[in-house]
């Protein structure tokens, strides 16, 4: 199996396919193998649980994402369900607004998409920072914010 298979995820299984057929894949005897293939893709597929808080339902969600992309969401019952998966659990940018000394707000936004957890440290790093005008967009605010690796640049201008 060391040919380059194209990998499909499909209800709890994983599939592959060389151009000659569909091997299904599940957990058990093929297990490592996937996980290899998904890992030289930089594809590695969490399953999450959470309690949806988007509406007032409560629904209990089972999701299935890369951290990029959510491939699969069981047990919401609105679309709110899909959204509030989707914030709680994929990377996404780090949007806030910081005050200036002059006492109006500029926003900043990271370099990169960051992931839920690195999004709360950075967020923490960023309490009490006060912005000095001009503010240029682009203008680095915050270097390797709480030791994550990101950066916070401004997202406009304000002068």
């Amino acid at each position: 199996m060391e040919n380059d298979f194209s990998l499909l995820y499909d209800r709890g299984s994983f599939f592959s396919s060389d151009g000659m057929g569909l091997y299904e894949c599940r957990e058990g005897k093929y297990n490592e193998y996937v996980k290899r293939l998904l890992a030289e893709r930089n594809m590695i597929m969490k399953k999450e649980q959470l309690i949806c808080r988007g509406c007032g339902n409560g629904c209990f969600l089972e999701a299935v994402h890369d951290g990029d992309v959510l491939i699969e969401l069981i047990g919401n019952r609105c679309d709110g369900g899909r959204r509030y998966a989707a914030e709680q659990l994929l990377r996404n940018y780090l949007k806030t607004i910081l005050p200036t000394v002059d006492g109006r707000e500029v926003q900043v936004v990271s370099r990169e998409k960051v992931s839920q957890s690195i999004r709360q440290r950075c967020l923490k790093a960023l309490e009490g920072i006060v912005l000095e005008t001009p503010v240029i967009k682009g203008e680095m605010v915050l270097c390797d914010a709480a030791e994550t690796g990101v950066d916070i640049i401004a997202a406009e201008n304000l002068f």
